[in-house]
């Protein structure tokens, strides 16, 4: 059967450092789980005829293995199988690296604010504080053409930052480090602003009611908190630091309520042309409301 055939195949190596054996087997497979979705979202901007299948395999405490296998998606790449196609899976995995690349990158040095087309398929990125690195421009196409590709990326790095027992990653192919992050760069990895072209777009909305169903009780404008706004459940991050300050001074319980100056990143929708939310941020906290004391008030 044509679409059981192989291409090619490769190996990518994840290590994590620190208390490895203490770690929930549940964080190392989302690691690579999401490594998977940044590998497809690589073969779909390079390689868009042909698959990209992931498995995952446990070696020793610590160090999984993606196996990336590079099959035929359709009747129009058969004709690959009759070339050469040397190669193939090593572009997708340095645009896959790139993608964590410019996670990182934009991460530490903010938003990117400008680009440049360089030589050999490079673009040059520079980011809101003025830092500029190069990367695939294939990276930075995937990553706007898939955003969930860095979305999961954001995603794993939340995990690892709230995982206290792992202080590294590292990403090997053919025992070279293709890509690491110590401890200290999970919050800002896990922060990375989304990229924003002509389709995305922010909108503020003030005084707007959240009400808490997920507190989070540390300082951290990294991490979410959850909320129920008009009926719907959204994660958001607090980005007022007075209010920070004040949580030691504060206490929450499920059904208080915050109000806000929210901002919605909005991205447009292809076929629609409607701009649709995909996340939040909390700009400024202007009053908090005890579920408590609001209940008692309603009795007078």
């Amino acid at each position: 059967m044509i679409w059981g055939h192989i291409l090619e195949d490769k190996t990518v190596t994840v290590k994590f450092e620190g208390q490895v054996e203490q770690v929930d087997v549940n964080t190392f497979t989302r690691i690579l789980l999401d490594y998977a979705a940044v590998a497809r979202a690589a073969g779909n901007e390079t390689s868009p005829d042909l698959g990209v299948r992931v498995n995952i395999r446990a070696t020793r405490p610590g160090c999984l293995e993606a196996i990336l296998t590079l099959v035929p998606d359709e009747i129009g790449a058969i004709w690959k199988l009759m070339g050469n196609n040397a190669g193939q899976l090593e572009v997708i995995t340095t645009v896959a690296f790139g993608i964590y690349g410019i996670a990182r990158q934009s991460g530490h040095h903010g938003k990117i604010i400008s680009t440049e087309a360089k030589e050999n398929g490079e673009i040059e990125i520079t980011c809101k504080d003025g830092a500029k690195k190069s990367f695939p421009q294939k990276a930075l196409d995937a990553i706007k053409h898939t955003p969930t590709a860095l979305e999961a990326i954001k995603g794993s790095f939340q995990t690892l930052d709230d995982d206290s027992s792992i202080s590294g990653i590292k990403m090997l192919e053919n025992d070279e480090i293709r890509f690491k992050a110590d401890r200290n760069e999970f919050g800002a990895i896990a922060n990375a602003p989304t990229y924003e072209d002509e389709d995305i777009r922010h909108r503020l909305v003030n005084d707007v009611s959240l009400v808490v169903v997920r507190p989070l009780f540390e300082k951290s404008t990294t991490k979410v908190w959850g909320f129920v706004w008009n009926g719907i459940n959204i994660s958001a991050r607090i980005k007022d630091e007075s209010f920070l300050e004040s949580l030691q001074n504060e206490s929450f319980s499920m059904g208080d309520t915050l109000v806000v100056n929210l901002d919605l990143t909005q991205k447009k929708e292809e076929t629609t042309g409607i701009f649709i939310n995909k996340s939040y941020d909390i700009i400024k906290v202007t009053n908090h409301y005890s579920k408590q004391n609001h209940e008692q008030s309603e009795l007078f």
